[in-house]
């Protein structure tokens, strides 16, 4: 699970097919499939928990931030809420 405390993430699937999982702070949930054959862009707003799974043998995103990596501004878990990310 990847959380981004100030940064939006514009993402797209490259390659292949991949689900995205979502948990806002409320701990609502919303689900979406990107397919590289739609070329459709993902915005996710800073403060939203997300993970993604391939859903074919190879898939490839691209996740566009707003700002160079740091290591402060992101969190990383394997649990939330109930979702545990091996």
């Amino acid at each position: 699970w990847n959380f981004h405390k100030k940064n939006q993430c514009l993402i797209i699937c490259i390659l292949g097919e991949v689900k995205f999982h979502f948990i806002d702070t409320k701990l609502k949930e919303r689900k979406i499939i990107l397919k590289s054959s739609t070329s459709k862009i993902l915005q996710v707003p800073p403060q939203i928990w997300f993970s993604f799974k391939s859903l074919k043998k190879k898939s490839i995103i691209a996740n566009l931030i707003e700002e160079s990596h740091n290591d402060n501004e992101v969190q990383k878990k394997n649990k939330i809420k109930n979702y545990l990310i091996k």
